[in-house]
């Protein structure tokens, strides 16, 4: 007997949830109250693990605050962007000031050299900086030339 309701049960665990129940297996599960019991047991349990979870709310202020908290530490400062506007006036001043300092200092012929190494160190620096801070851009731009 006890073979047969172990194929019973496993005949009822192989079914998808809402398909009929085959003939053989109805009748003996209203036959056998110990694989009915059975049966009532995993039906109640599907039920219960199928309901939401009910957990009492009393939350107080201090909790949720402390709990907000410790989620928001894991967040990363925004990075501060500059306008495009302040790069341009930037860039329009860094040329405009090699070109008044190249002009007055052509009279002095060893401050030439170093005007133009002082010079070409900052384009590059501005340069550099100008793509470093607008690099989201210029990825953007990339992708949609490529996509295109």
């Amino acid at each position: 007997m006890k073979h047969d309701c172990e194929y019973y049960m496993n005949m009822y665990l192989s079914l998808d949830r809402g398909e009929r129940l085959p003939y053989r297996l109805s009748s003996h599960v209203l036959n056998c109250p110990s694989c009915r019991k059975e049966i009532e047991h995993l039906v109640h349990a599907e039920k219960v693990a199928s309901e939401p979870l009910k957990l009492p709310a009393d939350a107080d202020l201090a909790m949720v605050r402390k709990i907000v908290s410790q989620i928001d530490t894991g967040r990363k400062p925004k990075k501060h962007k500059v306008s495009l506007g302040t790069w341009i006036f930037f860039g329009i001043f860094l040329v405009l000031a090699i070109l008044i300092f190249g002009t007055l200092s052509l009279k002095s012929k060893p401050l030439v050299f170093v005007f133009y190494v002082s010079a070409a160190m900052a384009l590059v620096t501005y340069s550099f900086a100008f793509f470093a801070y607008n690099l989201d851009y210029f990825i953007k731009r990339l992708h949609m030339k490529i996509a295109s």
